[in-house]
């Protein structure tokens, strides 16, 4: 599915009046959306609170839109995923303890329902809750037995709607347990019944749910200031190593799934662990890497490094010794249904492309994000006071950070500054 942003647009609150203007403006969510001070932009203008207004109707429509990036092979790793993203920002643990209820409700079918007692979609919503969730997804322009809506909609309950003083989302929070977090879930949101509830079940799902899918939240560590291209110093840790950022998925390019997989052919480079060894994405994958950031975001497919990986080695975008050339950028957003342009290194380029809804990537050497040999990152976000915020494929402590725009461009070669859109 499509990834889609959140539009809010500051410059509705000087069109309007100002902050005590605000409250009229935007729904609370959209009002703690900026608060936290983080913008993007979308201008696919889905509908969220009811029909969106004609732009003629309004100096200004903003809207927050729903989060359709959904990430997995099936229904229970996508949910996984979405309670660990950002702005739920869940644990491992909290997830699994509610996608394992959600397996013993209805195994985390969106179309499952209860023949006797009519309970719908993956949380089996009965009575006044099913036809809220009906209401939902009538206002957000979607289906109610659709995944994106129901996952948004079981969100929505637990934080602003009619289960939000039940409190199951503080008391998971407050568990120290996944047992206890999932018999709390059960009580506060499911409330099955002791016919029902079968808490050991539940527990023995929370717990294989964590087992399979608890590692794609695993942090990484990068022990060098300044790691040269390829080095990938210090990166450890189990199973996949790529984690959600803002609920931006950004690849490592030394995960262990595809560290050795080759790019280009022939060459060598020093590698994760240090040594010299033939090119692969682990030593000189950054350009694959951040245009498979991109293409996932943009496109809504689950695109992997060695997927971009292999199809630059088909079009010759790797240079032994050099690294990936510039085009990595258009040659990919082309194959994958994109559009690119050159924009070069401009802090107002850059903005005003993350404001239409795009993505950028750029090369730069230097400090951090960059590096001494040379790097490809992503710019993908821009914050409220104008901060830039990145996708690094080589770093662990850089995606989550906010940059000064000036000191990005500074690093950029300007020949390689893409930016990519739908």
């Amino acid at each position: 599915m499509k990834k889609l942003f959140l539009l809010l647009t500051i410059i509705c609150l000087l069109v309007q009046g100002g902050v005590a203007r605000a409250q009229e403006v935007f729904s609370q969510e959209q009002q703690r959306v900026m608060q936290s001070g983080l913008l993007y932009f979308n201008t696919d203008r889905d509908c969220v609170n009811g029909p969106i207004k004609d732009p003629a109707d309004s100096p200004c429509t903003c809207t927050v839109a729903l989060d359709t990036n959904l990430i997995g092979n099936d229904h229970e790793q996508q949910a996984f995923n979405f309670f660990i993203g950002a702005p739920r920002s869940l644990t491992p643990e909290q997830s699994a303890a509610i996608v394992g209820n959600l397996i013993q409700e209805s195994g985390v079918n969106p179309t499952a329902v209860n023949s006797s007692s009519g309970a719908y979609g993956i949380a089996q919503w009965l009575g006044g809750r099913r036809t809220a969730l009906d209401s939902y997804a009538a206002s957000h322009g979607g289906r109610a037995d659709d995944m994106v809506i129901q996952l948004n909609y079981l969100w929505y309950e637990v934080t602003e709607g009619a289960e939000k003083d039940d409190g199951a989302l503080q008391a998971i929070k407050s568990d120290t347990s996944i047992d206890a977090m999932v018999t709390d879930w059960e009580t506060h949101f499911e409330r099955a019944g002791k016919e029902e509830a079968n808490i050991p079940q539940r527990i023995t799902n929370a717990q294989k749910v964590l087992r399979l899918y608890g590692g794609n939240a695993g942090a990484t560590t990068v022990s060098a200031s300044s790691a040269p291209l390829g080095s990938c110093a210090g990166i450890s840790g189990p199973g996949q190593d790529s984690k959600y950022i803002d609920g931006f998925l950004v690849y490592n390019q030394c995960d262990p799934t595809w560290k050795d997989k080759p790019y280009g052919s022939g060459g060598t480079t020093k590698g994760c662990d240090g040594t010299t060894e033939p090119n692969t994405i682990g030593t000189s994958g950054c350009g694959p890497a951040a245009m498979a950031m991109i293409i996932t975001a943009l496109t809504g497919q689950s695109v992997t490094p060695p997927d971009a990986a292999d199809y630059a080695t088909s079009q010759n975008l790797y240079e032994s010794g050099v690294g990936s050339k510039w085009t990595i950028g258009p040659v990919l957003a082309e194959h994958w249904g994109l559009k690119s342009q050159q924009i070069g290194a401009d802090v107002s380029k850059i903005a005003a492309t993350l404001q239409a809804g795009g993505l950028v990537i750029t090369a730069g050497q230097g400090a951090k994000p960059f590096t001494t040999g040379g790097h490809f990152i992503v710019i993908r976000a821009v914050t409220a006071d104008g901060k830039f915020k990145v996708g690094d494929s080589g770093h662990s402590d850089t995606s989550d950070q906010e940059w000064d725009p000036q000191q990005l461009v500074s690093n950029m070669a300007d020949g390689s500054v893409y930016a990519i859109t739908k």
